[in-house]
């Protein structure tokens, strides 16, 4: 008998719908409809045309979150910064007064209090090296296990890595210095940056901007190389 045969009739039994298969995908087009009617309820008692859903779907699904939130444990990544990043944020808070350890934490209590999310709830935390995020005595992580006290931390390894890797090579590092030199003449100077601007302009660069080298973030390294 041909093998073709037989394997055809394998993928065709396989396919074939099951009890199981049918009770899953029926459960699952109902929880689907269901969360589809919280939105339309939401929609209605507003009184306004459906065009508004936009503005009422992001709530919504915050809200359906934040009850998913109270149920589940889950790990959050904490970091404190005066940077404007653009960059998509499950939560980014203002603090009004400072950044010290004291402050961030309230801020993050009373959201969760806010919200009535249990702060057990949290399994693990990642932060920066920071002395108010890791302080052991009065850092951030230090007031988080009081409340949560099995809950796991982790910080940001960067740092340590910056160490390592800043005389791993004489020769990368004297080329770094000579185009951090070259970067800080042109940057330093709104009349040099214009021009240049307009060189890599008329050259067809990729970019027309450079950018800085900091010590801290030494990942710019790479960045900044490349874009020289």
């Amino acid at each position: 008998m041909d093998l073709f045969y037989f394997e055809t009739l394998e993928k065709k039994f396989l396919k074939k719908p099951t009890l199981v298969n049918m009770f899953s995908t029926t459960l699952k087009q109902d929880d689907n409809g269901l969360q589809a009617s919280y939105i339309s309820l939401l929609i209605a008692k507003s009184g306004k045309p459906h065009t508004i859903g936009k503005e009422l779907i992001l709530p919504a699904m915050n809200e359906n979150y934040y009850e998913f939130l109270k149920a589940t444990k889950f790990s959050i990544q904490l970091d404190e910064s005066t940077l404007p990043d653009n960059k998509a944020l499950l939560l980014a808070k203002n603090l009004m007064t400072d950044t010290k350890r004291e402050s961030i934490y309230h801020t993050l209590e009373e959201y969760f209090k806010e919200k009535e999310i249990p702060m057990c709830n949290i399994l693990s935390v990642a932060t920066d090296g920071a002395p108010a995020m890791v302080g052991c005595h009065r850092g951030f992580i230090a007031y988080l296990k009081k409340t949560v006290p099995n809950v796991l931390t982790i910080h940001c390894v960067i740092h340590r890595q910056h160490l390592v890797a800043k005389n791993l090579s004489e020769c990368l590092h004297k080329s770094l210095h000579y185009v951090i030199s070259a970067i800080n003449k042109i940057k330093n100077n709104s009349l040099n940056d214009r021009l240049f601007g307009l060189l890599c302009t008329e050259n067809d660069e990729d970019f027309n901007q450079l950018l800085f080298h900091t010590e801290v973030r030494w990942l710019l390294r790479g960045a900044c190389l490349d874009r020289f």
